[in-house]
Formats: structure tokens, C-alpha cells, sequence
């Protein structure tokens, strides 16, 4: 990336902050599909899901890192925008993008919860079948034994 003047970082910044908004709120609705997903129980379309967040994921922290050195190079002080409604604008994008990065990590934990959940019903499922099927073979097991003495005694 070209070092900016000012008044082109500005700008920058700002088209920056349009991508990284559009990125959280690809984010949210893929939350979103994950937790129906999760519900659902469908395990292939939530890993084709979450390839495709990654993607999304790699790419707000790209922006997220050339907004850093935009921020870095020019404080507040030096950058000069186009209008001070550019300036108010931008800033009220920024407020949004944090209210919804904060929205998508919240999401993201509910959705993690909501796996571990089902993930240990599972788990107490296969636990019960196991026991079932342990005990059952005991069963089966002395069953057979018991024939075996009485056609022993027939004899």
C-alpha cells in the first residue's frame, strides 16, 4: 500500500471501515446459519460453513491490520477529511462496527455453548447404548451359561 496523505487516509479509512462493516455483517448471518446448523445437527453443510467464515475471518483481520497502520501513521490530529459530515459518518460506522463485533463474538460464544451441549448429549447417548450393550452381553453371556449347566445336568 502506498503511504497516504492525510486527506487520501481519511478517505481511506473510511472505505476501509465500509469493508469491515460488510465483513461483520457476513459474519453475523453466518452465525446465524451456524446455529441453526448446530441445531439442525448437520455436521457437513456447519464444516462447509465455517471454510467459508474463515475466509471472512482472514479477511477482517487483513483490514483490520491496514487500518491499524493507517491509524498509526495519522492521529486524529493530522488527518484532514473531506467534510465534517464525512468525518461524523465515518465515526457512527466505526461506533456500528464495534456494537456488531461485539455482536458476532457473542453469537460465536452462544454457538460454541450450543455445540458443547449437543455435543455431550451425544457423548451421554453413546455412553447409554455402551452400557446398554455391555450389560445386555452379560446378560446374554449368563443366559448362556445356565442353559449350558441344565443341558449339563440332563445328561
Amino acid at each position: 500500500m502506498n503511504p497516504c496523505q492525510p486527506f487520501d487516509a481519511a478517505t481511506e479509512i473510511c472505505i476501509l471501515v465500509d469493508r469491515k462493516l460488510a465483513i461483520l455483517n457476513s459474519l453475523l448471518q453466518h452465525g446465524i446459519q451456524q446455529q441453526r446448523l448446530i441445531q439442525a445437527g448437520d455436521a457437513d453443510q456447519l464444516m462447509s460453513l465455517l471454510a467459508r467464515k474463515q475466509s471472512h475471518l482472514q479477511e477482517l483481520v487483513d483490514v483490520q491490520e491496514t487500518l491499524g497502520v493507517l491509524l498509526e501513521r495519522h492521529d486524529e490530529a493530522t488527518l484532514r477529511w473531506r467534510s465534517p459530515q464525512q468525518r461524523a459518518e465515518c465515526k457512527q460506522r466505526i461506533d456500528h462496527c464495534n456494537a456488531l463485533g461485539h455482536e458476532v463474538l457473542q453469537l460465536e460464544g452462544d454457538c460454541v455453548q450450543m455445540a458443547q451441549r449437543k455435543r455431550d448429549a451425544i457423548a451421554a447417548q453413546v455412553q447409554e447404548f455402551s452400557s446398554f450393550r455391555s450389560s445386555s452381553s452379560r446378560t446374554s453371556s449368563l443366559n448362556d451359561q445356565t442353559h449350558l449347566a441344565q443341558f449339563d445336568e440332563s445328561s
